[in-house]
């Protein structure tokens, strides 16, 4: 696509404005409206803004200067006023449209006092995500891929303007504010014409793949509001109870840091000696001679002017008639001769003591928190092997590994607790006192942050967070300590309660009512536990019921049968090799074929569920989930079309050197079957969130969905609300979708996040 020719015109005095207002009045006929805003922060509550770019069509577009480059307002508080007013009347008749939508409706609500809620028309930034799920989904990646380079080209531009006026541009951080006006008032204003185009190519393919429905009227924009909602009440947190927190868990980390060490340091002290030797090589200049002296207590000359070690050749040689033991040691500083050999014994030490000037918070060289040091650790002096590789061929060191061999010895075990507690202090404890705004939390919620349609969130990611887990759950007592601890961190203000409703076996759920199988949509029915009626059914267990109620019930008695099946039961039905089952269960290759075997021929609709997925794969490359949420597999249907199924085979695939696109083809063939599954869970969770709030709304409940977390949805309650709250979470989260499997969610009444569990 040919770049378009399009006015940019900038508006910064009243007399352009009302120049501005007066042709949108005259000559704008279009139903459109397509904004964008500049500001100085990513985080809506604390972004000042700079300019409100506008545009019609891909003819013109139009840029309202807020504050100069030095951050100065350009208008006075009557016309603020003015053109706030003025913005909510264009859009009473108009579609708003925009990339990243909620940002700019946050933005202009705490800058201006506007609400433009509800004259949104569309996020172009979900509908790529709707017919193309892949990232990036930034409006100029996207542009380009679609249009040309020439999409990138403003930003270019603009990058170059705040390097030449001193700001940053870096990947966290790109100060667009400190471009010149008329580059930024550019950029911006190509924004809305690449966002209109986005618009305009998007459209038809939405209809052409009949999702219209699915995306303005049944889930993606109606949840753009549910979203627009939970960021905009944020999450109260509990700020001292984080700051007791932070220092609870530096001073467990520090406790664990000591004793690990004890065992590791002796064993990797030739490593740590090369660390050294390579961080602070053996040099006559610099302070490796000031370091060495002090550990042999050489005298070196003092600056009298400065009052620092001075290492000039006239000094050491007035130090040398003084001390001419040490004529070698101050020849070598003055670079005449090598170190003499007896000062050799004092390296190892002269570079542990520049160690500690360097890092005088740190207490050892070897680094828990660097894999490099913990693999050759645990690769090279323990023997160990990897599972895989990294992406770059390299030995992977994860929690799978850590997690595979922490049996062999109690260090292990120690160690992935310190790794895990050093995340919750890192990611969550600090990270969260970090970006709390007037004590509450901010997080960006994503509707577009995963290929099934569930949120994901960042600022903190909040979607990580540990579920609260009781003694009996097998992690260890200090994780469980602390991951409940962050969740006591988030509460209810005065005269509120949380209200929380948890899915029961959600995506088990979701994973019968796919495969079409009577058997397993029953266990559901009759309330048993999946886990336990497949153990029962494929081991032939007798004298155990799959009862949660009953006296016998299997999880009770063998809960080692269950563990095992909650290991494969989902797992080798979303493509689970039995290599990879035999790795996680420690059982032979043969063991664990027969058990997938065994359970496929059990409930012979989970082959067929497979099948028809892989199915449509190659075939029509998508598949769908039950209400029409597309993942895209044209590259599989590719690659069927030109190897068929030649190429799961491994001998054949290596001879062709194809292994690579072998693995990738198994790939797609294993989303296939795990994206309708996935994809349905995140149904159910939306559009119980979009039911709930407009019945909070209908029903006058003074209360807000702020979190969806897992299979979980928490809403803040005013107390005298907090019943018919729940009552309404309840209904909605059990009936607004039919899978025809009884959908469970209890909800419970909190304080805080953990007591919501």
């Amino acid at each position: 696509m040919l770049k378009p020719e399009v006015k940019i015109h900038i508006i910064d005095t009243p007399e352009l404005f009302d120049k501005f207002v007066d042709y949108v009045q005259q000559h704008v006929t279009s139903d459109l409206c397509i904004i964008d805003t500049e500001t100085n922060n990513k985080q809506e509550k604390l972004a000042k803004l700079f300019g409100i770019s506008l545009a019609f069509n891909d003819k013109r577009a139009f840029y309202i200067v807020w504050r100069d480059v030095n951050g100065r307002d350009l208008w006075s508080l009557s016309y603020q006023s003015r053109i706030a007013q003025w913005l909510v009347n264009i859009c009473k008749n108009r579609k708003l449209i925009g990339h990243n939508l909620i940002y700019d409706l946050l933005v202009l609500e705490y800058n201006l006092n506007v609400n433009l809620e509800q004259y949104v028309g569309c996020d172009t930034l979900l509908l790529k995500h709707t017919l193309d799920e892949l990232k990036p989904h930034g409006l100029k990646p996207t542009c380009q891929k679609l249009f040309g380079s020439w999409a990138i080209g403003p930003q270019e531009e603009l990058y170059q303007s705040i390097k030449n006026n001193g700001g940053k541009v870096t990947k966290e951080n790109t100060e667009i504010w400190k471009a010149d006006t008329k580059i930024l008032a550019e950029y911006s204003c190509w924004d809305c014409i690449l966002t209109y185009l986005l618009y305009m190519h998007f459209l038809p393919q939405l209809k052409t793949e009949g999702l219209e429905d699915f995306f303005f009227k049944q889930e993606v924009m109606p949840l753009f509001f549910v979203t627009l909602n939970m960021k905009r009440q944020g999450f109260h947190i509990d700020v001292p109870h984080f700051e007791r927190l932070k220092q609870e868990l530096i001073a467990e980390l520090t406790k664990l840091e000591e004793e690990l060490m004890l065992e590791i340091n002796p064993q990797v002290s030739e490593y740590v000696q090369e660390l050294l030797k390579e961080e602070f090589p053996l040099n006559h200049r610099g302070n490796f001679p000031k370091a060495l002296a002090k550990i042999v207590k050489i005298p070196l000359p003092i600056n009298t002017k400065t009052n620092k070690v001075s290492t000039s050749a006239k000094e050491l040689d007035k130090l040398s008639k003084s001390y001419p033991q040490y004529y070698g040691f101050y020849e070598w500083i003055k670079g005449k001769t090598d170190l003499p050999l007896e000062y050799n014994k004092y390296i190892l030490e002269s570079r542990e003591l520049l160690f500690k000037n360097k890092n005088p918070d740190k207490k050892y060289l070897f680094n828990l928190k660097s894999n490099q040091d913990l693999a050759h650790w645990i690769f090279d002096v323990l023997g160990y092997e990897p599972l895989e590789k990294t992406p770059t061929g390299g030995r992977k060191l994860d929690d799978d590994l850590l997690e595979s061999i922490k049996s062999d010895n109690p260090t292990f075990n120690k160690l992935i607790v310190y790794k895990k507690l050093s995340k919750l202090l890192s990611t969550y404890v600090e990270g969260i006192l970090e970006r709390q705004i007037d004590g509450k939390i901010y997080t960006s919620l994503l509707a577009h942050g995963t290929t099934s349609g569930r949120y994901s969130s960042t600022n903190p990611n909040l979607q990580n967070i540990l579920r609260v887990r009781d003694e009996n759950s097998g992690i260890d007592s200090l994780i469980i300590k602390y991951s409940n601890a962050i969740k006591q961190g988030f509460i209810a203000p005065e005269g509120y309660k949380l209200v929380n409703a948890d899915y029961e076996s959600l995506e088990p759920r979701c994973f019968c009512a796919m495969s079409e199988s009577k058997e397993l949509k029953d266990v559901f029915i009759k309330n048993e536990d999946l886990y336990s009626r497949i153990a029962i059914d494929i081991m032939n267990l007798q004298g155990v019921s799959a009862d949660k109620k009953a006296i016998n019930y299997l999880k009770n008695i063998y809960p080692e049968y269950r563990q095992t099946t909650k290991v494969f039961g989902l797992a080798c039905v979303y493509g689970a090799s039995a290599i990879r089952i035999s790795e996680i269960l420690n059982i032979s290759k043969e063991e664990a074929r027969q058990l997938i075997q065994s359970y496929l021929v059990r409930y012979p609709d989970l082959s067929k569920y497979m099948k028809k997925c892989e199915y449509e794969a190659k075939h029509n490359g998508q598949v769908k989930t039950m209400f029409g949420r597309i993942r895209h597999l044209n590259s599989c249907k590719l690659m069927f079309d030109f190897y068929k199924d030649q190429l799961l085979e491994y001998k054949w695939a290596a001879k062709n050197n194809l292994l690579k696109e072998r693995r990738q083809y198994k790939t797609y063939l294993n989303l296939a079957k795990n994206h309708p599954i996935q994809g349905l869970a995140a149904h159910i969770i939306n559009r119980s969130a979009i039911k709930i709030q407009k019945e909070f709304k209908q029903q006058n409940i003074d209360g807000h969905l702020i979190m969806q977390c897992h299979d979980e949805l928490t809403a803040l309650v005013k107390e005298v609300d907090v019943q018919k709250a729940k009552q309404i979470m309840k209904h909605c989260m059990e009936t607004t979708v039919n899978i025809g499997i009884p959908l469970v969610a209890e909800p419970k009444i909190a304080r805080n996040w953990a007591e919501a569990k």
